[in-house]
């Protein structure tokens, strides 16, 4: 039987969703141009990326527990305030961005990492986990502090860390890489969460055109 999908998952489903919706903010802005719509696109990548490895990790412990739920509080705050950074977040938001992001990822493997005892096994996949956000964290806070035509040449491979991670098993020193078999998750769980989360989006996206409409009739 799945692992059902809880009102507290949904309510950060929701917290995401708004993200979403921020970056077509971005681009709006940016007057459709090729430069807003290829910012939108990477902070895009950011976001899901957040979004799937929260799911990852809810996939594994019980979202019913008190720990797990302040974990997902956490996580769904400092979402709350990158989402909120994403319209500027090339500029003059850059470091409220980039330090919710880092907190989020940071924060979030190093919560699951001290919920596990040391000799359980998926202690070691969020060991790995957390070197690996680390690494990229200190990429993406150099990217924030520097001038902005200079942000991007930091902050893509900041990303490029976060996604090459999985190919290589979170390979780390004295720690060894992750084996596929360690990522055994509960797939209707996660389909479930795809299906919210869809869900939640159309209804967001309907919202904000009919009220847009209403407003220029």
């Amino acid at each position: 039987m799945a692992q059902p999908t809880t009102a507290f998952e949904l309510f950060f489903d929701l917290v995401y969703v708004f993200a979403v919706t921020q970056l077509s903010h971005l681009v709006i802005d940016g007057h459709l141009s090729l430069e807003s719509i290829g910012r939108a696109a990477f902070l895009l990548i950011v976001v899901w990326w957040a979004w799937i490895y929260t799911t990852w990790m809810v996939n594994w412990f019980d979202p019913r527990t008190t720990g797990v739920r302040v974990v997902l509080s956490g996580v769904a705050l400092a979402n709350l305030l990158m989402s909120a950074a994403i319209p500027t977040a090339f500029t003059r938001h850059a470091a409220l961005f980039a330090g919710a992001y880092v907190a989020l990822q940071v924060g979030r493997n190093l919560s699951a990492t001290l919920m596990l005892g040391r000799h359980e096994p998926l202690r070691g996949v969020f060991e790995r986990n957390l070197t690996w956000s680390c690494t990229a964290g200190t990429l993406w806070i150099a990217g924030a502090l520097v001038s902005t035509p200079n942000r991007i040449a930091l902050w893509a491979p900041a990303l490029a860390v976060d996604l090459v991670a999985p190919l290589v098993g979170y390979r780390t020193p004295r720690l060894g890489r992750s084996r596929t078999e360690d990522w055994d998750v509960e797939g209707g769980h996660f389909a479930d969460r795809f299906q919210a989360f869809i869900i939640i989006a159309l209804g967001e996206s309907i919202v904000i055109t009919g009220a847009t409409g209403f407003v220029c009739g």
